[in-house]
């Protein structure tokens, strides 16, 4: 089994294998895929592009409706007699028939057809179905017989029997006796395929029986409503064969809707703008169907919901027009498939960022998607979306993963050699942030907060110690103590035989608040971390109890690369460093385990309890600090007696030695036990009873020990 730094290099060597062979497998889930049935529902997607394609084409280049169609509707206002003024039905005979209930009167439909061809119309279709025989068919037969030639009238493909079992589909054609009116063929079928999804995208023109129930037929003798409609109007217009995309106009009312009790009054029909005072219907393709949705005729379409007679005349205008959809040939998704699953290879090579290679990706995808939107705006063509797309986006995409997986490998393998020298955090900042390392390996001046922890009397402890078992405890002491580093986000800087150095800040740049309290943090977790050994080791007779001192400090230092060329080592350096150093130092001569110099006090104030030590003078040092020690976070209860005790430093400082004495005694009382700090103070108060200090003196603690 390959090992992360093997399979990184193996992948490397064969990444172009890989990233081909993705390309291949798209390619071959595109002509293959089809034939899988989980994978046919994929299929839905392209649905959804060639809709967007109707949606952007409606946004920015609309098509006009044919100049030469119309609708008269049947809408729920031409079904409420009370809609009708009584002098219009007095004088209108099919207004008059229309006050029944629907369906009507089929000489409502007669007295509409000579209404329209007298005002010109040159064909009427009728998206109605007239199965069987009502009152006034004759009627309506005579009124076929008359204007035959010039009408349509419906046929439908429907269920036999939809409430059984053993429904089957069969094709309806209208009554007999209205067919035997005339020798020309009126007959259009309404039936229109609808998609997985429901909606209503392609047409047929036409079709046969045969076909339509599956089998190889080459008498196409059934014609689609629109497309006999259409060819009534213009004996130019050629049927193409099988199944084509529907070029919707646009959404519903696209065609307007007139009416169709309007027709028969005469005081709109002939008087009216909306009819164009009788003239709206002359030499046009009329379409007269029901509009309203308790007809139960609406249907789904790339533009929402469409009533069907409208869906007919869109079919139909797009045939008047010269503007049907042509379809794309079957070998096009191959011929657009491959090379965009190329192009995303090539590019996958190429490009190793994650960032460049997603924006090439994204502009991939928008310049396949303005080159459809072209081929469908200009050419009248829906060229496939969904193949070239998944191939595009697939191959792609894996790529960009492949690409990842690499560099984490690799990451993965440097970090695991880089762990094993220098501490995370300079690890982490080599592979995350190459350029700005190279930058502070030359030197440059940060912010940091440095913590120094040291196991106090480990020289001494060395004498005499069994190597393995102090190397071994040593190891367990490590352990938890780096731990609380780690824990608390802080850089591992280096061990000095028993001491450890961690810092915060000198990799990456934090917040100088952060860095405190996390350092402080660490410390108090550190004390508690040590305590817990030492009860461990309480009745182990290989272990020795352990005391430690931590001196913690936070100002400007200077980090960078230190060394010789064959050993070089990210250091940092500063008084802000010395001073840590010293703060830790000094836990052995105030009697506390934990030192805090004042910068890292008033950064983390609002945190932790702090107990004052006082104002210290370093050796060597000119300036004064103040020095604190934490006594636990600020979620825990403040020790009673912290007050009296500044209180009594307070005093301290200002001379008045005899209250200060009185003070610490008061806070040893309530500490109930030795105070080495209070023990420190009253011992001074009383030197300084005796002896009083000179002018200028500032009550600091004056050190004579590094």
């Amino acid at each position: 089994m390959l090992k992360g730094g093997d399979m990184s290099r193996w992948l490397r060597r064969n990444r172009k294998l890989v990233v081909f062979l993705v390309a291949a497998a798209a390619i071959g889930v595109i002509e293959f895929g089809p034939k899988v049935v989980f994978i046919r529902p994929l299929a839905t997607i392209e649905q959804g592009f060639i809709d967007t394609r109707f949606y952007l084409r409606d946004e920015c280049w609309p098509v006009p409706a044919s100049p030469n169609c119309a609708i008269i509707g049947i809408n729920a206002s031409s079904l409420n007699p009370s809609n009708f003024e009584p002098s219009d039905v007095a004088a209108s005979e099919a207004l008059q028939l229309m006050q029944g209930a629907f369906p009507w009167n089929r000489k409502v439909y007669a007295l509409l057809l000579d209404k329209l061809m007298a005002a010109g119309a040159r064909t009427v279709v009728f998206d109605l179905l007239f199965l069987n025989d009502a009152d006034g068919t004759d009627d309506f037969a005579a009124a076929l017989r008359k204007y035959g030639d010039r009408v349509v009238i419906g046929s439908v493909f429907a269920l036999e029997n939809p409430d059984s079992t053993d429904a089957r589909q069969i094709y309806r054609t209208p009554l007999a006796k209205l067919l035997s009116a005339t020798k020309a063929n009126i007959t259009g079928c309404v039936t229109l395929p609808a998609e997985l999804d429901g909606v209503i995208r392609k047409t047929w023109y036409r079709t046969s029986e045969l076909q339509e129930y599956g089998y190889a037929d080459t008498n196409l003798d059934i014609t689609s409503m629109a497309g006999l409609g259409a060819t009534k109007f213009n004996p130019q217009i050629a049927l193409p064969d099988g199944t084509h995309f529907i070029n919707f106009q646009g959404p519903a009312t696209t065609y307007p809707y007139l009416p169709i009790e309007e027709v028969f009054m005469d005081r709109i029909f002939t008087k009216s703008r909306q009819f164009d005072f009788g003239k709206v219907f002359r030499d046009k393709l009329v379409f007269v169907g029901p509009i309203a949705e308790l007809f139960h005729d609406t249907h789904r379409t790339p533009y929402g919901p469409m009533p069907g007679v409208e869906i007919h005349a869109q079919i139909a205008g797009s045939l008047l027009t010269g503007t049907t959809l042509t379809n794309a040939p079957d070998w096009m998704t191959l011929a657009l498939s491959i090379p965009m699953a190329l192009v995303a290879a090539w590019t996958s090579l190429r490009l190793t960022h994650a960032l460049a290679l997603s924006g090439v990706l994204a502009a991939g995808v928008l310049v396949f998607t303005g080159v459809a939107e072209w081929a469908f705006v200009q050419g009248r063509m829906l060229i496939p979306m969904e193949a070239p797309m998944f191939a595009f986006l697939s191959t792609g995409l894996v790529g960009l993963v492949f690409n990842f997986l690499i560099e984490q490998l690799e990451r993965a393998r440097i970090r695991g050699v880089l762990d094993r020298y220098v501490s995370t955090s300079v690890a982490e900042l080599v592979l995350r942030e190459s350029d700005q390392f190279e930058h502070a390996l030359r030197g440059q001046r940060r912010s940091v907060t440095c913590l120094f922890s040291d196991i106090r009397g480990f020289t001494t402890m060395t004498e005499g110690a069994v190597p393995e078992n102090l190397i071994e405890q040593l190891n367990e002491y490590f352990y938890k103590m780096v731990d609380a580093v780690l824990a608390a986000e802080g850089t591992l800087q280096q061990f000095v035989g028993d001491a450890i150095m961690a810092v915060w800040g000198n990799t990456h740049t934090v917040d100088p608040a952060v860095g405190a309290r996390h350092a402080v943090r660490a410390a108090l977790v550190m004390r508690v971390a040590l305590k817990d050994l030492n009860m461990t080791w309480s009745d182990n007779p290989l272990r020795r109890e352990f005391k430690i001192g931590v001196g913690v400090n936070h100002g400007e230092v200077i980090v960078g690369s230190l060394g010789h060329p064959r050993r070089m080592e990210y250091a940092t350096i500063g008084d802000g460093i010395n001073t840590a150093a010293r703060l830790e130092t000094s836990t052995k001569q105030f009697g506390c385990t934990i030192l805090v110099g004042e910068p890292v006090e008033v950064l983390t104030r609002e945190w932790f309890h702090y107990r004052r030590i006082g104002r210290v003078q370093f050796k060597g040092k000119l300036k004064t600090i103040e020095v604190y020690t934490p006594l636990g976070e600020k979620g825990s209860s403040c020790p009673p007696w912290l007050e009296t005790y500044h209180e009594a430093i307070g005093l301290f400082c200002k001379r008045e030695f005899q209250d200060a004495s009185a003070a610490f005694e008061a806070v040893q009382a309530q500490i109930e036990g030795e105070d080495h700090l209070c023990e420190m103070y009253l011992a001074r108060c009383k030197a300084n009873l005796s002896d009083p200090p000179a002018e200028g003196w500032d009550g600091s603690w004056t050190l004579t020990e590094k």
